[in-house]
């Protein structure tokens, strides 16, 4: 499907189980599978023009690590887990006619375990077929002018005055649907407010639709009558108009990103799972938008929420477990309004990190802030839990302990903070596997490394 007129020559050169494949040409936009059981690297050789923007990327069930390199050995571009999983997938420019080396090793260094499959495609046509627009579904109403206490209709612009008291409104809101409530004014600084029809809060805002607009993305777990309250942050008053929309659901599809064009409009996504499935949730901008996240559940209510956890202060909800079987909606909100970059959004199948007697060393900075580790415990076992972390003066780590009969929350939890190495002693309620979900968003340091290790504790 990514279509280009120029080929691309790939020569595997002869490497024990893969010499079958050997100058086996191939055009842009196919995928090469290639056996590689046993195997400690694959090596393909391209023959580009220079111009040419390509993107290289892996499907292995290995966590991947790709190179490529000009005819002088120089790197450049390299990848670890930037595709679905933890395959590689790097974005490059050919910098002038010639041969060129792509490498595929597995990322810690050991032998790959099975087939893996090398796609070479042309970057603008990949970005053609992937990216999505999300259309404003907003009516093309005018602005009317209704006095405080009104029911607005979905679709419908209002306008009103701030006077110093808070202006109230209603709306019918409806099961499944999502909405796009966003309060603009030129001469004040907008504050809204959610409240269901027995002024139980829900939700509220401040700037999030752009400059000192408010902006609300709001799923009802029920249909119902929903309030609105519209007053300011600070004294000034002023004219204000209010708007409700639906956004239109587009289905994303597990393991497969999503891109999102620049200018697209905050948007809803659904993706259908059965309770105790675990997805990696997250988004990534190509320009400087902070976007956050939320995940809401099949009932209305918000199962997980996201601002900077990922790498570049990206949103990331890491090992998100599903409370219920259903359809899920994700919500995407940028701070600034329109998006002003491509977002690539990722819902991807996903596995703890497990851990053992010898230690795993994890860098914050390279993944996300948050991570899920598990260990295998016997009933009544005493297992010793232990974190150190190597570059960061002052940490804070915050962690939450699940036994293996716990399902949406934690038996217990604990913090250190101040120390480079702490120890837990953790006893196991049953046979299973103990959970723990570390939150190291008090790590600042880009070069901080964290230990994890768990030893049964013997008399």
């Amino acid at each position: 499907m990514w279509l280009k007129k120029s080929l691309l020559l790939i020569t595997i050169l002869a490497l024990g189980a893969i010499t079958s494949f050997a100058q086996e040409p191939i055009a842009v936009g196919d995928s090469l599978t290639i056996a590689a059981e046993g195997t400690a690297e694959i090596v393909l050789v391209l023959d580009a023009v220079e111009g040419d923007d390509l993107i290289v990327s892996t499907d292995s069930a290995d966590d991947t690590y790709l190179e490529v390199t000009d005819a002088d050995g120089v790197v450049i571009a390299s990848d670890d887990d930037s595709g679905p999983r933890l395959n590689a997938e790097a974005a490059f420019t050919v910098p002038a006619d010639g041969q060129y080396t792509i490498t595929v090793t597995e990322a810690l260094g050991g032998e790959l375990s099975g087939d893996v499959s090398v796609s070479l495609m042309d970057a603008a046509a990949a970005t053609e077929d992937t990216e999505v627009d999300t259309e404003d579904t907003k009516e093309d109403t005018s602005v009317e002018a209704v006095p405080a206490g009104a029911n607005i209709e979905v679709g419908q612009t209002v306008s009103g005055e701030f006077e110093g008291d808070i202006v109230e409104y209603t709306f019918e809101g409806v099961s499944g649907e999502s909405y796009r409530i966003l309060l603009e004014s030129d001469d004040f600084d907008t504050y809204l407010e959610l409240y269901d029809a027995d002024e139980m809060y829900l939700d509220q805002d401040d700037d999030g639709g752009g400059d000192t607009n408010s902006l609300l993305i709001f799923s009802p777990g029920e249909d119902g009558t929903y309030v609105l309250n519209v007053s300011a942050y600070g004294e000034d008053t002023g004219e204000f108009t209010l708007s409700i929309t639906v956004l239109e659901a587009t289905a994303v599809t597990i393991d497969e990103p999503l891109k999102l064009k620049a200018g697209a409009i905050e948007g809803a996504f659904t993706f259908e799972g059965s309770e105790g499935d675990l997805f990696d949730v997250y988004a990534i901008t190509e320009g400087d938008d902070d976007v956050y996240l939320t995940v809401v559940g099949p009932d209305g209510y918000d199962v997980d929420y996201d601002d900077d956890g990922g790498v570049d202060y990206n949103p990331y909800i890491r090992a998100l477990s599903l409370p219920m079987d259903g359809v899920y909606r994700i919500e995407i909100t940028s701070y600034s309004g329109d998006l002003t970059a491509p977002l690539t959004l990722y819902v991807e199948t996903t596995e703890p990190l497990i851990i053992s007697e010898e230690p795993v060393v994890y860098k914050p900075a390279e993944s996300y802030q948050d991570e899920l580790l598990a260990f295998d415990v016997e009933e009544d076992g005493v297992y010793r839990l232990v974190i150190e972390i190597v570059g960061e003066e002052d940490p804070y780590i915050y962690g939450t302990v699940f036994q293996p009969e716990d399902d949406t929350y934690g038996s217990s939890s604990f913090s250190f903070s101040s120390v480079m190495r702490a120890a837990m002693d953790i006893t196991a309620d049953d046979d299973g596997s103990v959970r723990v979900e570390l939150d190291m968003s008090g790590i600042y340091n880009e070069d901080t490394e964290v230990s994890i290790s768990v030893t049964p504790v013997t008399e």
